[in-house]
This record gives structure tokens, C-alpha cells and sequence, in this order.
């Protein structure tokens, strides 16, 4: 029984002593600084997470493929695209540019409505496939086109270079049984 309480006050003087109070300030700070680590490192940690969640996402949609859709959530945009081909016979260089970049939202717009993973156009191009959409490249050709003439005012663009991207757009809309 003795040891046991010789073992008892010398872990009560120790901690009741000066010297204790030293190393009890130093361990305290050494805490804070750990607890501080830790939450970066929780925060660091969140923001990867996110990110691995938005690759995982693009992962699933490539392995599963489009999202179903309802042919109900998509109606015929037969008017919107007469519209578009209008621009593209009046010759003017003007309603070209128009008609591509026209072309390019309605197809976009179709895309969010099936709900394809994406921020924007070129993401959710990049989130298809040849199976989900059959003329994936030209439709590829015909956004670039359209970021072009978008951020160039100058570009002059050739009728056949303008025919080649309308007829891509026009492709997929079939491919996807909204024409």
C-alpha cells in the first residue's frame, strides 16, 4: 500500500510544482498549434473531397452513359431551326456568325434539358461519348467555330466552314430525336 501512495505523491507534487507549470503553458500552445493544423487540414481535406465528388460524377456519367431522359422533357425545335438555316441563306457574313452561335445554344440548351453533366458547352461535350452522340468530333469543330467567331469580332468566316458546323448541330439534334 505504501508504494501506492508514494506513487501518488510524486505525481501530485510533480503537477502542484513550478516546473509543471512551465511544461502545462508550453503543452497548451503546443495544442493550439495542433488543433490549428488539424482544421486546415479538415478544410484542405473538404475542398479535395468536393472535387473528387465532381470527378466521380463525370466518371459515373461516362461509365453509365447519358442520363435517361423522357422524350416528354423535350419537345421538337423544328421552328427554332428553320430560324437558324433563315440566317445561314441571307448570305450575310453577320447572320452566319449568328446562326453558328444560335446553333450552338439551342444544342447546349438541349443538352441541360437531358440534364448531361457540365458548367458549360464544352464540358458536357466533354462528358459525352461516340455512343451517346454519333458526330461528337464535328459537333467538336462547330463549338470551336462558334468560340471563335465569339471572341473574334474580325474573323471572317468561310460559307463552307459555316455549312460544315450547322450541319454537325443539325446532326446530333436528329441524333438525339429533338428534329
Amino acid at each position: 500500500m505504501q508504494i501506492f501512495l508514494d506513487i501518488y505523491y510524486f505525481f501530485y507534487d510533480f503537477f502542484t510544482s513550478s516546473y509543471w507549470q512551465g511544461i502545462y503553458f508550453w503543452l497548451q500552445i503546443f495544442a493550439a498549434l495542433i488543433s490549428i493544423v488539424l482544421v486546415v487540414g479538415i478544410v484542405i481535406l473538404t475542398r479535395k473531397l468536393n472535387t473528387v465528388r465532381v470527378k466521380f460524377k463525370e466518371v459515373k456519367t461516362l461509365i453509365e452513359g447519358a442520363p435517361q431522359y423522357e422524350n416528354s422533357v423535350l419537345h421538337d425545335f423544328t421552328d427554332e431551326w428553320k430560324a437558324i438555316n433563315k440566317k445561314f441563306e441571307s448570305g450575310q457574313q453577320s447572320d452566319w456568325k449568328l446562326a453558328v452561335m444560335e446553333a450552338d445554344n439551342l444544342l447546349d440548351s438541349i443538352f441541360q434539358q437531358m440534364r448531361i453533366y457540365g458548367e458549360d458547352m464544352g464540358e458536357r461535350l466533354k462528358s459525352l461519348s461516340k455512343e451517346q452522340l454519333s458526330n461528337i468530333d464535328d459537333v467538336w469543330k462547330a463549338h470551336k467555330l462558334r468560340n471563335e467567331l465569339a471572341h473574334s469580332f474580325s474573323s471572317e468566316v468561310r460559307e463552307k466552314e459555316v455549312k460544315a458546323a450547322l450541319d454537325a448541330y443539325e446532326q446530333a439534334m436528329k441524333y438525339l430525336g429533338v428534329l
